[in-house]
């Protein structure tokens, strides 16, 4: 019932080149969203709480340097070209939203998609504005064949979306996470290119 590693694969670009992920920017009509840095440490720290991670494989950080740590770390991955970390921000007032990811684990050419933003702007539909533009720049980018979204199954709002993208489940099963008192219920929904 472990959580098993998930190792991470480079993305392979449509082009050929690679390029820059660390200066990527996505708008959609809502939000801005760029590539993890320091500057939104306080913000991550403040709003990844208990009630964010309940469905989450990691716990609130204990001191803002974890969440340093954290930061530091997608940092790397983007720099390796494995791994895509957005913070959503407010597109007219700038303030911080959330953070979603796309993530070689396992198998490039599927990448898996991931998302939390803090509660008070849950319910808005902005998770799923995310997602959808983030897939798009994948499909356009990256050379992948299909999108993996990892959800518990408990998890209705956060299921809604696969669900609406055509999602299906290819896997189930429980995984431990940060909190020993705490097991997903996971689904593994793959999502079909949009084109």
């Amino acid at each position: 019932m472990a959580k098993k590693q998930k190792k991470l694969q480079k993305f392979s670009f449509k082009t050929n080149t690679a390029i820059p992920l660390a200066d990527l920017v996505i708008e959609t009509e809502r939000m801005r969203m760029v590539s993890i840095s320091e500057r939104f440490a306080e913000d991550i720290f403040r709003e990844f709480t208990a009630d964010i991670t309940r469905f989450m494989f990691p716990a609130p950080p204990d001191a803002i340097e974890d969440t340093l740590v954290f930061i530091t770390s997608c940092k790397e991955n983007i720099a390796l070209g494995c791994e895509v970390v957005l913070i959503a921000t407010d597109r007219v007032q700038g303030d911080f939203l959330g953070c979603v990811g796309l993530h070689g684990h396992d198998d490039s050419r599927k990448p898996e998609l991931g998302l939390w933003f803090k509660q008070t702007v849950h319910g808005l539909g902005l998770g799923r504005e995310a997602i959808c533009a983030l897939m798009k720049w994948a499909e356009s980018t990256l050379a992948i064949d299909a999108f993996r979204y990892p959800v518990d199954r408990a998890n209705i709002p956060s299921r809604k979306i696969p669900e609406s993208l055509g999602g299906i489940i290819v896997s189930e099963g429980y995984s431990e996470t940060m909190d020993p008192d705490r097991v997903l219920d996971e689904l593994l929904f793959e999502i079909p290119l949009q084109k």
